[in-house]
C-alpha cells in the first residue's frame, strides 16, 4: 500500500512538472530574452524560491543529513556558519548584479562577467574562459544531482542507479529545453512548497513518533551526551577554523553558482531582487533546519538524531 502511494505520487509530480514545461512554452514569446530570462518577469517570491530550491540540491538532501546522523546537535554550527555567509553575499550583491547585467544588456552570466571588460576582445576572452569554465563545473555538479536523484529512486523504488540517472535526466531536459528559464523558475517554486511541505511534515511526525522534545533531549543523551553538545569534539582553535570555512563556503556557494546567479539576472527590478533575500532565507534555513533534525529510516533502522533508538 505505502510503495503504491510513494509510485503514485512520484509519477504525479514527474506529469506535473513536465505540464509546467509546456505551459512555461506556451507562455514564451519566442525570444533570446524570454528563454534565457524569461523576460526578466520575475518577482521577489519567484527569485527567491526558485533560489533557494535551486541551491538546495541532493547534496543538502543526503549529504547534511548524514552529517546530522552522525554529530548531533553539533552539525547546527554548519548551518549557522553558512547562513552567515549566504547573508553577507544576499545583503551586499544581488541588487547590483541584477542592476549591472541591465545596463550590459547581459543575459548570461558569461555575458555578464565579461561585460565589466571595455575592449572587444577583452570581453569575448574572458566570456569564452567563463562559458567553458561554466560548462565544465556545472557539468560535474549536474552530474552529482543526478546521482542524488538516483540514490532517491533506487532506496524508494528500486531502480537501478544508472536507469534512475536516466529517468532525471530525462525529465529536466524535456521541460528546460520547451519552457526555457521560465519552466525552471515555475518548476522550483511548485518544488519548494512540495518540499516545505515534507520537511516540516517529517519533523512533526518524528517529534511525535519520539515521545516529545524533551523525552527526545533526555534519551539522546542516554545513548551519547555528546549528541547534545553542541560543540562536541571541538577544541576553540578548530572550532573557529570550522566557522570561517563554512562562513567562506557560505558566502562562495551563493557568489560562485550560475544557476542561482542566473534567477538574479532574471528579477523585475534590483529592489525586487534585493526583497527576495528574505523569502530565501526563510525557505532554505526553515527547510535545512528540518531536514537536520528529522529521523532517516529505512526498514526496522531508524535515524538516531530524533527518534532516539540505538542501532
Amino acid at each position: 500500500m505505502e510503495s503504491g502511494i510513494t509510485i503514485f505520487s512520484f509519477g504525479l509530480f514527474l506529469v506535473i512538472f513536465l505540464w509546467i514545461g509546456a505551459l512555461a512554452a506556451k507562455s514564451s514569446d519566442n525570444t533570446e530574452s524570454d528563454y534565457l530570462l524569461g523576460s526578466r518577469s520575475f518577482g521577489k517570491v519567484f527569485v527567491g524560491l526558485s533560489a533557494g530550491a535551486t541551491g538546495n540540491s541532493g547534496w543538502i538532501m543526503i549529504g547534511t543529513v548524514g552529517m546530522a546522523y552522525s554529530m548531533g546537535v553539533s552539525a547546527m554550527l554548519m548551518v549557522i556558519a553558512w547562513f552567515l555567509g549566504d547573508l553577507t553575499f544576499w545583503t551586499f550583491f544581488p541588487d547590483k548584479i541584477n542592476q549591472i547585467s541591465r545596463d550590459k544588456n547581459s543575459q548570461t552570466i558569461p555575458e555578464f562577467l565579461g561585460s565589466t571588460v571595455k575592449k572587444p576582445q577583452g570581453r569575448r576572452i574572458i566570456t569564452l574562459i567563463v562559458a567553458v569554465i561554466t560548462v565544465v563545473f556545472i557539468g560535474a555538479y549536474t552530474a552529482a544531482q543526478f546521482a542524488a536523484a538516483a540514490k532517491t529512486l533506487d532506496v524508494f523504488f528500486g531502480v537501478d542507479p544508472t536507469i534512475g540517472a536516466l529517468i532525471a535526466a530525462g525529465s529536466i531536459l524535456v521541460y528546460c529545453v520547451t519552457g526555457g528559464l521560465r519552466a525552471s523558475i515555475w518548476t522550483d517554486v511548485v518544488q519548494a512548497f512540495v518540499v516545505m511541505f515534507v520537511c516540516f511534515g517529517m519533523l512533526a511526525v518524528a517529534i511525535i513518533n519520539g515521545g516529545g522534545v524533551s523525552k527526545i533531549i533526555s534519551e539522546l543523551n542516554q545513548i551519547d551526551p555528546q549528541l547534545m553538545n553542541l560543540t562536541a569534539g571541538f577544541s576553540w582553535l578548530t572550532l573557529l577554523a570550522y566557522l570561517v570555512g563554512f562562513f567562506v563556503f557560505g558566502f562562495g556557494f551563493s557568489i560562485s553558482q550560475p544557476q542561482i546567479l542566473v534567477r538574479l539576472l532574471a528579477g523585475r527590478s534590483p529592489q525586487e531582487v534585493k526583497q527576495a533575500k528574505w523569502v530565501y532565507f526563510g525557505y532554505v534555513y526553515s527547510t535545512w533546519i528540518a531536514l537536520t533534525l528529522s529521523p532517516r529510516s529505512s526498514g526496522d533502522y531508524s535515524g538516531r538524531f530524533l527518534r532516539a533508538k540505538n542501532p
